[in-house]
């Protein structure tokens, strides 16, 4: 049982990396242009869809919304 316990909390330790490397990654890579939090997004129409379901004017809100702590990634372009 404590060897069981043992894998378990390894295993929920390997996913937790794994999210927060993707998430630092994406924010870097993707959303490099919007990490300074005093960027005001403009009203271009770029819809980004979210794994929450939410469908985000562009770019620069989809990411202030990965930004705000949210599990969210880009499920695909255009409107969810």
């Amino acid at each position: 049982l404590i060897q069981h316990k043992a894998v378990l909390a390894v295993s929920l330790l390997k996913t937790r990396w794994v999210y927060c490397c993707y998430y630092f990654l994406f924010l870097l890579q993707i959303c490099k242009e919007f990490l300074n939090r005093s960027v005001f997004c403009t009203r271009e129409s770029n819809p980004h869809c979210g794994t929450d379901g939410v469908t985000y004017g562009n770019k620069c809100a989809f990411c202030k919304a990965v930004r705000s702590g949210g599990k969210i990634r880009l499920k695909h372009m255009g409107k969810c």
